[in-house]
């Protein structure tokens, strides 16, 4: 259904429209746009069908309409035009005979209509109203109005949206930039559409997880499909790099959720100091609003469960380093696990960083960079960055870089200031427990190009439960892949990373030997402690 065939989205079309023009200084096309969209509305939602008057999309909706009807007003009253938007105020009003923000825009309708008396009326009779019915004074949205009309200052008068209860609420804008030159996973952002885009919009929240070992490309697929769809999601977007992996302490739901909701416009004073209520309020003000909310790098389903809305027209797109098989099995998400890119997508990634003629020409020497980078995107980035910063290197002499393995970590992690690739691979490594690392290191010298559990288990010499259970913790961490029932992979860079790991751990080893030599009580001391610190 496009906006051509439905009301309300034709009025989500506009309404966007209208507050760019707006918010770019544009007043003229912002009131036509307005205009536009408020006509669009015959009576209420659904007024023909009574059961469904309490729905509370049906009460989204007629806030959002209140919502636009004050914007349009100010933007009215910014052009002098105060006149044509007091028959709209009158019914608003009349609908609503209690609320301050839009009998305040009336007043000031009618006092830039000329017609003061009548604004001074609306005011008395709304004051009388409330101490009536409510016991209770005019609030300051108000009183600012009627004094302002009573100094006979209508410029004075005019809104300010923030201090208007009738003001639209906030839509955050939190996405990181879009990652320039992306290029690929076409299947990938197909299937992202089919999953968050066309979910159904009954029932639980749409959840989207994308897992994949760490440079394989997850962050920049989220951030690069989130602002590809933003326009889908007309109360705005939230991001949180949950730092799951990161260098520093991994963030708590709590603080994510404290985050969220003075996005949403709740101030800090009045943010709830239990967490329990924090979660419910967040959920409260998703309840009924199209938002998408993208959660970066998580460690586990713990991390994601507190930040999932309820039932809700809200989409969620989660990346982590593991499969998070607990919002799967118990949130209904939908998992998608990527995977290296294929040659055609990495000579692509290349050719859009260093030019098409560049890689054109020499064609087997990009095949050999790709090998070298194991089709991993962060390595082929930090190689395309190398090769960009030095026009004059070849791209041959560059590729003979990563023919030794024992420098194709080090080339790589020359391509980029700051954290490289190896720092990548030690925050999924510093996750893992005893056993776990263990294994990790050992299949640096593994010949084959998988394993099992009894493989695994032969390996580092322990039982097979205890091998499979450290694989299982791999894969968790994004340094292994399940590419078959019970076999596990890992790509050409993580096992170069392994060895390192293997050969530093030796290196490490063998110098304490020396220095106990001279202690040891004999030779086959020495044979045996250079033999359990090459088997650890």
């Amino acid at each position: 259904v496009g906006d051509d065939q439905l009301d309300l989205l034709a009025f989500g079309r506009l309404v966007r429209e209208a507050r760019h023009d707006r918010d770019n200084g544009r007043p003229e096309p912002a009131f036509v746009a307005y205009r536009e969209a408020i006509a669009l509305w015959r009576g209420d939602p659904l007024a023909d069908l009574p059961g469904l008057q309490l729905e509370p999309r049906v009460a989204e909706l007629l806030m959002r309409r209140r919502a636009v009807v004050a914007e349009y007003a100010d933007t009215a009253f910014a052009l002098g035009r105060h006149d044509q938007v007091l028959p709209l105020l009158r019914r608003l009003a009349g609908t609503d005979p209690l609320d301050e923000g839009t009998h305040a825009r009336l007043m000031i309708a009618l006092s830039g209509a000329g017609r003061q008396a009548a604004a001074l009326e609306v005011y008395r009779g709304l004051r009388a109203r409330l101490a009536d019915e409510l016991g209770v004074a005019p609030g300051p949205v108000l009183r600012d109005a009627h004094e302002a009309i009573l100094r006979g200052d209508v410029e004075g008068a005019r809104p300010d949206r923030a201090r208007f209860a009738a003001s639209p609420l906030p839509v955050p804008r939190q996405l990181p930039g879009d990652v320039r030159g992306f290029t690929g996973r076409a299947e990938e952002t197909a299937w992202l559409d089919a999953t968050l885009l066309d979910a159904p919009a009954e029932g639980p929240a749409a959840v989207a997880v994308l897992s994949g070992t760490a440079g394989v490309g997850k962050t920049a697929l989220a951030v690069h499909w989130a602002h590809r769809a933003a326009g889908e999601f007309e109360d705005g977007q939230l991001y949180a790099d949950l730092g799951g992996f990161g260098a520093g302490r991994a963030a708590r739901p709590a603080e994510v959720i404290r985050g969220f909701v003075r996005a949403l416009g709740v101030p800090a004073e009045r943010v709830p100091a239990e967490e329990g209520e924090q979660a419910a309020l967040y959920r409260s003000l998703l309840a009924g609003r199209r938002m998408l909310i993208v959660l970066d790098d998580a460690r586990d389903a713990e991390q994601v469960r507190p930040l999932l809305p309820g039932a809700s027209r809200s989409r969620v797109l989660v990346t982590g380093r593991g499969r998070l098989r607990g919002l799967v099995a118990l949130d209904g998400a939908l998992p998608r696990t990527l995977d290296r890119l294929s040659m055609a997508e990495a000579r692509r990634l290349l050719a859009v960083r260093l030019g098409e003629s560049r890689v054109a020409a020499h064609l087997p020497a990009v095949d050999q960079i790709v090998v070298g980078c194991a089709g991993l995107p962060l390595a082929l980035v930090a190689m395309a960055a190398h090769a960009a910063v030095h026009p004059g290197f070849s791209l041959t002499a560059l590729a003979a870089g990563l023919r030794d393995p024992a420098r194709v970590l080090t080339a790589l992690d020359a391509g980029v200031e700051g954290p490289g690739i190896r720092d990548a691979f030690a925050r999924s490594y510093a996750t893992l427990g005893a056993g776990a690392a263990r294994l990790f290191r050992l299949l640096g010298d593994h010949p084959g190009y998988d394993l099992d559990a009894e493989g695994a288990a032969a390996l580092a010499g322990v039982p097979a439960e205890r091998a499979r259970a450290s694989l299982e913790e791999l894969a968790g961490a994004g340094l292994l892949t399940e590419h078959a029932p019970g076999r596990y992979a890992a790509h050409g860079l993580l096992r170069l990373y392994a060895a390192e790991l293997a050969s530093a751990e030796l290196a490490s080893a063998e110098g304490g030997l020396d220095g106990r030599r001279e202690s040891a009580a004999d030779g086959e001391d020495r044979v045996t402690f250079l033999s359990s610190a090459r088997s650890r």
